[in-house]
């Protein structure tokens, strides 16, 4: 799937969001370990998974939404497709 700049660019920003505020280390990101992210991204989110890049899990509660990397995504990282 080709993706356009504005694509790349948000799910970068996102995959950083996620990267900052949910886990420690690289290592922890390809490993998917489940993460949060408040409801103001979760728009962005719902295209990265669109995308095949995330997948969410059942919200713990209302206010947050539990998402995840793909094994997709973490071949991107991998391959450096996806700056972290």
């Amino acid at each position: 799937m080709k993706l356009g700049t504005y694509a790349k660019e948000r799910e970068k920003r996102v995959i950083e969001y996620l990267h900052n505020n949910c886990c420690q280390t690289r290592d922890d990101i390809q490993s998917a370990l489940f993460k949060q992210a408040p409801i103001d991204v979760t728009h962005e989110l719902a295209d990265l998974q669109k995308m095949g890049l995330v997948e969410a899990s059942r919200p713990c509660n209302k206010e947050k939404h539990v998402f995840r990397l793909t094994k997709k995504a973490r071949k991107w990282i991998k391959k450096g497709k996806l700056k972290i």
